[in-house]
């Protein structure tokens, strides 16, 4: 039981550790609108680097484990920094 428990304290730990490649990724393609297509880009991104990471340094990581916490840590930032007016709207984008 114990041996449960502290595998999945280190699988959390991990999967919290990724959030702030996460949000750099976010940062590194934001710009107003697109929301689907920007989730899509930071998703291939990552998949890109774990499929990399279990090819090359044959690491086992759980992919879908991985993405399945990416997709839904990408919402809920993006959320937030909607909220808090880090992401740029389109509405928010000036005309020229």
């Amino acid at each position: 039981m114990i041996t449960k428990i502290t595998e999945l304290i280190k699988v959390l730990m991990s999967l919290v550790g990724l959030l702030p490649a996460v949000i750099e990724l976010m940062k590194a393609v934001e710009g107003p609108g697109h929301g689907a297509e920007k989730k899509a880009a930071v998703l291939n991104l990552i998949s890109q680097a774990i499929d990399t990471a279990n090819s090359v340094a044959n690491m086992g990581l759980p992919k879908d484990t991985i993405m399945a916490f990416v997709g839904q840590a990408i919402d809920v930032i993006a959320g937030l920094m909607n909220v808090i007016g880090t992401f740029r709207k389109a509405a928010d984008t000036p005309t020229a």
